[in-house]
């Protein structure tokens, strides 16, 4: 009888030893679980971020080529207005010999009469030269903006301020240059005028 309360003992510390085995292993699971559990969680929060980078940085990309796009189109349209401009310096070169020639025979009201259009002609020209300037220095300005552009996109910048920043700068140099255009062309119309007039008066001085 002895024997068997002492096997009933040594069964209920068996007992109760694996019941702390079993807790300690049960608590050490759940521990597992939550670390999983925070694990899948990041994972998920790097994938939307990962997700959002790319996405960021295809919207730079596409920013990037509409610059780089404008940007050539700029080039091309002062290399057109260099064209007129350089022809139009000419033409004002070859009317102020004209004058000057015209002037040196001619005395009284029609030699004052052309000291007055060679002043309008030297003023249109400096007007020109300087519209020229201004164009030469918008393009730098252009230039600038796409290198900006270019690093944005290789640094995978996802601060998305200064893309709009970019695109406000490309949108006010366009509309400026749209008016140093029409100021050109006002320009050239005015110096046609001008060569007119001017023929007009050298054909009556030699009637």
């Amino acid at each position: 009888m002895v024997r068997c309360q002492s096997q009933e003992i040594v069964n209920r510390e068996e007992l109760a030893k694996r019941e702390i085995v079993t807790k300690t292993l049960n608590g050490k699971l759940r521990d597992i679980e939550r670390e999983n559990e925070i694990l899948r969680n990041k994972i998920t929060d790097l994938e939307a971020r990962i997700e959002l980078s790319n996405y960021t940085n295809k919207q730079l990309i596409k920013s990037n080529d509409k610059l780089k796009t404008k940007n050539d189109k700029l080039s091309d349209e002062n290399k057109e207005k260099d064209t007129t401009l350089t022809t139009l310096s000419q033409n004002i070169g070859l009317l102020r010999e004209k004058c000057v020639s015209v002037c040196e025979n001619n005395y009284g009201k029609s030699l004052e009469g052309f000291l007055r259009l060679e002043q309008r002609l030297a003023f249109a020209n400096n007007r020109i030269k300087t519209i020229q300037d201004l164009l030469t220095r918008r393009e730098t300005k252009w230039r600038i903006l796409l290198k900006k552009s270019q690093e944005k996109v290789e640094k995978n910048d996802e601060n998305e301020t200064v893309d709009r920043d970019l695109l406000s700068e490309v949108e006010l140099l366009t509309e400026e240059r749209n008016k140093m255009s029409r100021k050109l062309a006002d320009d050239a119309a005015n110096l046609e005028k001008l060569q007119f007039n001017f023929n007009e008066r050298e054909l009556n001085l030699k009637r």
